[in-house]
Parts: C-alpha cells; sequence; structure tokens
C-alpha cells in the first residue's frame, strides 16, 4: 500500500523524519519528493496508516496531511 502525503519539509529534515518515522514497523519505504511544490512524501506499508502518520508529524510540529487523487 502507498500512502501519499502533502507536506512542507525541507531537505534538511529528511533524517529527522525518517528517523520519527522509523517507529511504524509496517513501513517498508519512505521518499520525498523535494522538487514536487508540494513536497510529496511517499511511504510504502503493509497497511493503512494514515492517521497515525499524520499524527505522529504534527507531534513533531511538521506540516503533513493526505494528499488525495
Amino acid at each position: 500500500m502507498v500512502l501519499v502525503f502533502k507536506t512542507k519539509l525541507k531537505q534538511i529534515q529528511e533524517h529527522f523524519v525518517k528517523t520519527v518515522l522509523s517507529e511504524f514497523q509496517e513501513i517498508e519505504k519512505i521518499q520525498i519528493d523535494f522538487e514536487d511544490i508540494d513536497k510529496v512524501l511517499r511511504i510504502v506499508s503493509k497497511k493503512d496508516l494514515t492517521k497515525d502518520i499524520i499524527r505522529k508529524m504534527k507531534e513533531n510540529r511538521l506540516y503533513c496531511d493526505e494528499l488525495l487523487d
């Protein structure tokens, strides 16, 4: 399952974000597209963690919202 989020991340935050999200064992891959206007965060996961990821990002003062088709 691929989860897609709109963020306001900067490249310097990439390591921090991956560290924050590493607590989710279901996550298989994390990718951030810094060139996209929405700074898209793509996560490959074994299950739907959308709400958990948004909550965890916001707890760490990082803007994150689900990007719908």
